[in-house]
């Protein structure tokens, strides 16, 4: 069975618990971030908004394995290419909405 990516799993889990309080969020994404963090060795920085607020802001992991720095919500990280797939993505959802042509 193929694993979906962590990003998605945040996704739908935004998705299923759409009416709770903010409180309730930010424990939840703890609980949820903490497991990836153990289980999968998730290393990052999640940012989670709800209505333009936001809800949940941690860092996961060494920012530094070496010298033992963590990362933080404002740890900056190199992205190199791994944005072009969104970039792509979001260009096509706006010539979908009719706001952008690619010709």
């Amino acid at each position: 069975m193929r694993r979906l990516p962590q990003w998605i799993s945040l996704v739908i889990l935004l998705q299923v618990i759409p009416a709770r309080a903010a409180a309730d969020l930010t424990a939840t994404f703890e609980e949820y971030m903490q497991a990836q963090a153990k289980t999968n060795r998730f290393m990052g920085a999640v940012l989670v908004a709800k209505d333009g607020r936001v809800v949940f802001n941690k860092g996961f992991g060494w920012a530094n394995a070496e010298w033992q720095i963590p990362n933080t919500s404002k740890t900056k990280f190199r992205l190199g290419s791994v944005t072009k797939q969104f970039t792509a993505g979001a260009i096509l959802v706006l010539e979908e909405q009719g706001k952008l042509s690619v010709q």
